[in-house]
């Protein structure tokens, strides 16, 4: 708008400045022919110039009004101009503001990123590196002017190429792996890398980062507690044996020196060598047991009934059980309860699970075992990955077993028997782990124990399976 009224002055001035010359051209015209004598003549000169200084007054007029158009659009151009200069100082120091805090903020997080024990790097979606912190130039003997700006492939040509397939796959890597840090003569290094894809708050991938953790140092105290629970399990292996061992060999010597006596009686001597027979086998059992312990169980699984196997168990307990006035209720269908499974070792699982059960009911005045088995058709995904599976109960009215025990009843040597090993439940444990099954337990002191054995219908990786026609999936212990 100004610069069109600037135009019309100009235009206003201009045609006056020419009204002007015009006029007084045209009066110096009529001078040349105008008699001086000649009344007319003088009186005709006279309007002509007072025409002249009417129209040069009225230019004048017009150019005072122009100019002072004129200067009053200056000073607002000119107040327009300080405003507009102002307002960019203004933005130049809120920019100025801005970029020191993004500076600093940079130079911040920077510390933090090279304060970190491990590595951290970055890297975008071409796969050049953006970031190479401290940590991870110690652990790769890589400096950081070398690998930004290259790509990761070419800058850490000896490392696990994670980072990148994270760039392409879009999800997490990790993985462990050995490296000398650059120095082939030095101590190897057990190196964990981990990777992540790094997403904008439009989850709009931009990049992927990589985090190294040197876990040398944990991985040497991880053995070095081994080894300590290994000498401390040892250790307590061998008191244990020592006392299961010395309390029978004390009996058999005692029995050997009354044997000596020759005046000793048919009945003693026949007394005596009971008893040094009874510890035999006493120390027998336990050396079994041990051996049993202590070795990979193997198994013959053959896809059979479970029932039968039940009513085997419970006969061959059943005299423990007269003796011990114990009621014994079996609560399983005789058919159904198929699955695979290694007989002599199911056995064993139940053998050692029922005099468990009859020892914990001897303090009760009416003493029940009790012996369950169903089968269940819908796995969840905890168990078995939705395959069909048994569920064998030994559950008894006994004593119970406290919560600080209960945690440890399938811990080798933890026993609350006064003559008890501690391995009759970790041989159980291990003979449903040889099977690909489970064992549970429930107990609340002076109500009762239930022991669960769960077992899959079918094996992992068994063709035969009718879940396993459609879908092949892997169960993890």
């Amino acid at each position: 708008m100004s610069g069109h009224t600037d135009q019309r002055d100009k235009n206003l001035t201009d045609e006056s400045a020419r009204g002007a010359t015009n006029s007084l051209a045209a009066s110096l015209s009529e001078l040349q022919g105008i008699d001086p004598n000649s009344p007319a003549d003088v009186r005709a000169l006279m309007t002509a110039l007072m025409n002249v200084f009417q129209s040069t007054e009225e230019s004048y007029q017009r150019l005072t009004e122009t100019h002072e158009r004129l200067q009053d659009e200056i000073r607002r151009l000119n107040a327009e101009l300080e405003s507009k200069n102002r307002e960019l100082e203004d933005k130049n120091h809120e920019l100025q503001a801005s970029l020191q805090e993004q500076q600093r903020l940079h130079h911040s997080l920077r510390s933090i990123v090279n304060s970190l024990h491990d590595g951290v790097i970055a890297a975008d979606l071409d796969g050049n590196v953006t970031l190479f912190n401290r940590r991870a130039a110690e652990l790769t003997s890589k400096s950081e002017d070398d690998v930004v700006g290259r790509h990761y492939g070419d800058a850490l040509e000896s490392h696990p190429p994670l980072l990148l397939k994270t760039l392409e796959s879009a999800r997490p890597e990790v993985q462990e792996f050995e490296d000398y840090l650059g120095d082939r003569n030095a101590k190897p290094r057990q190196i964990e890398v981990t990777t992540a894809p790094v997403h904008d708050d439009q989850n709009v991938l931009l990049g992927a980062v990589e985090v190294l953790r040197d876990l040398t140092e944990r991985r040497e105290m991880e053995a070095q507690l081994r080894r300590a629970n290994m000498l401390a399990a040892l250790g307590k292996v061998s008191v244990t044996i020592a006392h299961e061992i010395r309390n029978p060999l004390g009996a058999i010597q005692l029995r050997a020196e009354l044997l000596r006596d020759a005046d000793l009686g048919e009945h003693d001597r026949a007394k005596a060598f009971d008893t040094i027979f009874s510890a035999i086998k006493i120390m027998d059992n336990t050396i079994s047991n041990l051996l049993q312990f202590t070795r990979p169980v193997t198994t013959t699984q053959q896809f059979q009934n479970l029932s039968p196997l039940l009513d085997q168990s419970l006969s061959l307990t059943e005299h423990a059980t007269r003796v011990e006035g114990v009621e014994v209720q079996r609560d399983y269908p005789p058919v159904g309860l198929m699955c695979h499974v290694d007989d002599s070792l199911f056995i064993k699982a139940m053998l050692n699970l029922i005099l468990n059960a009859v020892h914990a009911t001897e303090k009760k005045e009416s003493r029940v075992v009790i012996v369950r088995a169903r089968r269940h058709e819908d796995g969840s995904a905890e168990l078995f990955d939705g395959t069909p599976w048994l569920e064998i109960e030994v559950e008894d009215n006994g004593c119970g077993i406290s919560q600080d025990m209960l945690e440890q009843v399938f811990t080798p040597f933890v026993t609350t028997k006064d003559h008890g090993v501690g391995l009759g439940l970790p041989i159980v444990h291990n003979i449903l782990e040889a099977h690909e099954g489970k064992v549970t337990v429930e107990s609340t002191p002076d109500v009762g124990t239930c022991f669960r054995l769960l077992l899959p219908v079918y094996r992992p990786g068994d063709g035969a399976s009718p879940a396993r026609l459609a879908s092949k999936p892997k169960r993890t212990l």
